[in-house]
């Protein structure tokens, strides 16, 4: 099937002669309709309401494409439904410049696989995409986040691991330090919660070994201490945040939407055969993060260059090039003389880097 080319778009064309609110009414009733009579789809659909997305078509035959500014109503990894003014034919070339979470667009090209009539001057589109997308760059609702939580009194514990699948976040709850150690080692995970008040539990030494073992996630510690406001100078370096109790559901969901970075993706991500490399690398780099780390913290340039160094081949070959680019800044400042404190602030952004680092695995979820 032929693309859409480009510099072959005429201009740009609304495809709905509606007002943003009978768009809107007009798609949630579509919304009622299929809960109540729901189709069969091999791929789950999300809600992606977008309201004047670029996308351009081809009708067979045709020679130049038209650009229309078209009203989105959801999205799967395999297809994108939206909204048009008249019929389109089936099997009509179009290319959606599909918009992340994060504000840019990818141009995705695809065809028309069905059509369907909604009302006079309002036709459905069935647009499927010839590679599959990874839904979590779209929609947070697709967007897995996984959570783990060392809380000490069991009611709270229950109520903040209810909040936080509410907000359709996986959560591991663990008991005691040697619990959590063994979870952080286990799996990666996008937050740690920790209440720093459990009896017995040194949070310093415990948050310290987490990241000398390649713990790349947020660190958030809680607590209902009268008077504490900020992290303690001596877990700032460890720790990323304070979160004071009591805190809602509502504060929850403003700490888990700050998680949502734009993720670095491999540039082979989309390649099947090369998927369980991807993520077998991206298992090793949070045992190489923590090597770096442990350099650093010792002050041992040497080790710092020799992991760097590793960390900057594989991140090319891998195809993450923001990781090789910025292992490159350090290691060239290494070979001009730079310092263990004039090196950190580049290891830290490396490390930031990491911590945004996504395996094909990672982004569905499994």
């Amino acid at each position: 099937m032929e693309l859409v080319a480009q510099d072959q778009v005429v201009h740009r064309l609304s495809s709905v002669r509606y007002s943003n609110g009978q768009i809107a009414r007009l798609l949630d009733a579509l919304d009622d309709r299929d809960k109540a009579t729901p189709r069969s789809t091999p791929d789950p659909r999300y809600p992606y309401r977008i309201q004047a997305m670029n996308v351009d078509m081809r009708q067979p035959g045709g020679s130049t494409s038209v650009r229309y500014a078209v009203p989105t109503r959801w999205i799967s990894r395999r297809g994108l439904g939206f909204l048009h003014q008249c019929f389109i034919h089936p099997g009509t070339s179009c290319c959606a410049q599909l918009i992340t979470l994060y504000g840019t667009w990818t141009d995705t090209p695809g065809w028309v696989r069905a059509c369907h009539y909604v009302e006079a001057n309002i036709h459905e589109v069935e647009m499927s995409f010839m590679q599959p997308v990874e839904l979590a760059l779209y929609c947070p609702q697709a967007r897995p986040c996984w959570v783990l939580l060392v809380e000490g009194d069991p009611l709270t514990g229950k109520m903040i691991g209810a909040w936080l699948r509410q907000l359709n976040a996986s959560v591991k709850q663990v008991e005691d330090a040697n619990a959590l150690i063994q979870a952080g080692q286990e799996k990666s995970y996008d937050l740690l919660l920790l209440d720093m008040d459990m009896p017995g539990l040194d949070c310093a030494e415990v948050c310290r070994k987490l990241r000398l073992d390649g713990f790349l996630g947020r660190i958030v510690l809680m607590s209902a201490r009268a008077g504490t406001s900020q992290l303690p100078p001596h877990l700032a370096a460890c720790c990323d945040e304070f979160l004071p109790k009591p805190f809602g559901h509502d504060g929850l969901g403003q700490l888990l939407r700050t998680l949502h970075e734009e993720p670095i993706l491999s540039t082979f991500n989309d390649d099947p055969a090369l998927a369980g490399l991807i993520d077998d690398f991206v298992v090793k780099l949070r045992e190489e993060a923590g090597e770096l780390r442990a350099a650093l913290e010792q002050g041992d340039l040497l080790a710092i260059d020799r992991v760097n160094r590793q960390l900057k081949a594989q991140g090319g070959m891998y195809g993450f090039e923001s990781l090789a680019k910025t292992a490159l800044a350090i290691e060239v400042a290494i070979a001009n003389g730079a310092t263990v404190a004039e090196v950190q602030p580049k290891v830290d952004e490396f490390l930031r880097l990491c911590s945004r680092i996504r395996s094909p695995s990672q982004m569905r979820g499994t």
